[in-house]
């Protein structure tokens, strides 16, 4: 289940993606996973890095570590991020949202441990719970 994240935090990229990476890392313990990067923007030079590679690799690998350094969000930052671990059966995706919100992608159960963290966490609704019956009528009818 998709969750966005809307705490804030004062750096230039505005919002605790370290935290999120983090506690992300504390729930998988030491279970081996894989961290792949999917889309990276933003200021600076590895972010760029990973843009520019990202252009003839539909992802790529990166150590954790070293996107938790990236994360802090003061000497480079993300504008946009859509990473992906994978860890024994388990798949969590997350990042930044065009500077809007950091997102969780990922069970829920494991969502629910991260999210304790944070402040301001809505669920992204589903697309049935976001049709009034009107609009569902209108839909069915062919006038949107």
């Amino acid at each position: 289940m998709k969750y966005w994240i809307r705490d804030e935090e004062n750096t230039p990229q505005g919002f605790p993606l370290q935290v999120l990476i983090e506690l992300i890392m504390q729930q998988l313990g030491s279970t081996i996973c894989q961290l792949w990067i999917l889309r990276s923007q933003g200021y600076g030079l590895r972010i760029n890095e990973w843009n520019r590679l990202l252009d003839r690799h539909e992802r790529i690998p990166i150590d954790v570590r070293l996107l938790q350094e990236v994360s802090l969000g003061e000497e480079e930052w993300f504008y946009d991020l859509d990473a992906e671990i994978l860890s024994e059966g388990l798949r969590v995706r997350f990042g930044l949202h065009d500077s809007t919100a950091l997102y969780i992608d990922a069970p829920q159960e494991f969502s629910e441990l991260i999210l304790k963290a944070f402040e301001s966490v809505d669920p992204q609704p589903d697309l049935v719970q976001r049709l009034t019956p009107e609009r569902a009528e209108n839909l069915v009818r062919g006038l949107g």
